[in-house]
């Protein structure tokens, strides 16, 4: 009996390729993805456990059927079927969208179609579905978180700005557009220390970017400059935005203290003032003449009380008759002697009580140049019947009420 010999380089082949096959074999069932592969009519010829688990659908029941019908129904068909006509004409198509489970589930997939040639001809194809539900879900997430935190950057009654570890701007909210006077587009690609850092402060500045970029948190109060010039008081925290242990910008946080400083500012100015009043009361016990007491009163009024000028009316014959002035040049602008009622100063004679008016310069002319103290803001206060003070403001600054008070209980 005779047998047929087999040819050993044949043999070695088909064991390749019995071992190319199960490699295969393990890798389409072991990938994480779900694999369906498809004819070219759209029909599933084999799924691997991955596409079971991730749409329901066992092997048996996925063979022989449409994929386009199987997990892309209604809305979605017409997307899957153009799918499917452009791979079967040899176009790879990667996309993600949304595919239905047996449940009726709507799941997030990532979706990879390639086409299968044999040849010249387009046999099928495969398509590897990948579940990105999860990361959909984080996606969302921190649209959300994105959104709340610029919700809060916007709304912040503070000025906050975004700087680049080089100082330039990267963005800045409302507040800190309103504070300084700016458009977004003004400021976005320049440099922090030039927009709102005036020549005087420019080195502090360099040297807090310089701070925070290297990694360090400043807080401090100093003052900035707005666009058209004006100095504003601010306090300031920088502090660095670190990702992943790297420093990628910074903030810098502004609240305009300018309403704070002029309030301390104010306090400090009256506690100075009442102490100068108890000291201006011992002096005036020592006055040995009428004519000392009235230059002193004007002398310390217009020291401690910030006014520009002052002088006292006495009641002579009755008329009030502008006796002592602060300075000269109200001398002569003063000379005409006037009745109770009349003007400011008449009226408060007559009405004994401190009178207040807040004048204003012609239209178009600064306060400050004006030589004519008419112009300024004006107080009288009676000096019982013996006559009347009248004291001008300093410029375009207001009288207060403390400065009227204080001018009540200084005569």
């Amino acid at each position: 009996m005779t047998g047929k010999k087999t040819n050993p380089s044949n043999t070695g082949l088909l064991r390749a390729l019995e071992a190319e096959k199960a490699y295969l074999e393990m890798l389409f069932e072991g990938l994480q993805e779900g694999i369906v592969m498809v004819d070219s009519q759209g029909i599933i010829q084999r799924v691997n456990r991955e596409f079971e688990r991730l749409f329901g659908y066992s092997s048996d029941e996925a063979v022989g059927q449409s994929i386009d019908d199987l997990v892309a129904p209604d809305d979605l068909n017409q997307e899957a079927r153009g799918i499917t006509s452009a791979v079967v004409t040899g176009n790879k198509q990667i996309l993600e969208t949304k595919r239905h489970g047996k449940d009726g589930s709507v799941l997030d997939v990532s979706v990879l179609a390639s086409p299968i040639s044999v040849g010249d001809s387009v046999v099928g194809y495969y398509g590897i579905y990948r579940d990105i539900a999860d990361r959909k879900e984080a996606e969302s997430d921190l649209r959300r978180q994105k959104a709340h935190l610029e919700q809060l950057f916007e709304s912040a009654q503070e000025g906050i700005v975004m700087v680049a570890n080089d100082g330039i701007i990267l963005n800045g909210n409302g507040e800190f557009l309103r504070m300084f006077g700016y458009e977004l587009e003004e400021i976005t690609g320049r440099n922090i220390d030039d927009i709102i850092t005036s020549e005087d402060s420019l080195e502090e500045a360099l040297d807090i970017t310089n701070r925070v970029s290297s990694g360090l948190k400043v807080s401090f109060e100093t003052v900035r400059t707005r666009r058209d010039g004006t100095k504003i008081e601010v306090s300031l925290l920088a502090s660095p935005i670190v990702v992943d242990d790297v420093q990628v910008a910074f903030y810098g946080i502004y609240r305009d203290i300018t309403e704070r400083k002029r309030a301390t500012e104010r306090l400090n100015r009256s506690r100075r003032r009442i102490e100068s009043l108890h000291g201006i009361a011992r002096n005036l016990e020592k006055s040995d003449s009428e004519k000392k007491v009235y230059d002193y009163v004007i002398s310390a009024a217009c020291m401690i009380l910030d006014f520009s000028a002052c002088s006292i009316s006495l009641i002579r014959k009755d008329k009030l008759v502008p006796l002592f002035f602060s300075t000269p040049d109200l001398a002569e602008l003063q000379k005409e002697s006037f009745l109770p009622g009349e003007g400011l100063a008449g009226r408060s004679y007559l009405q004994r009580k401190t009178l207040v008016e807040q004048h204003d310069p012609s239209p178009g002319q600064p306060v400050r140049e004006v030589d004519n103290p008419s112009y300024f803001p004006l107080v009288g206060s009676p000096m019982g019947t013996s006559g009347v003070f009248t004291g001008f403001g300093n410029g375009s600054d207001q009288i207060e009420d403390e400065q009227a008070n204080l001018l009540e209980l200084l005569l």
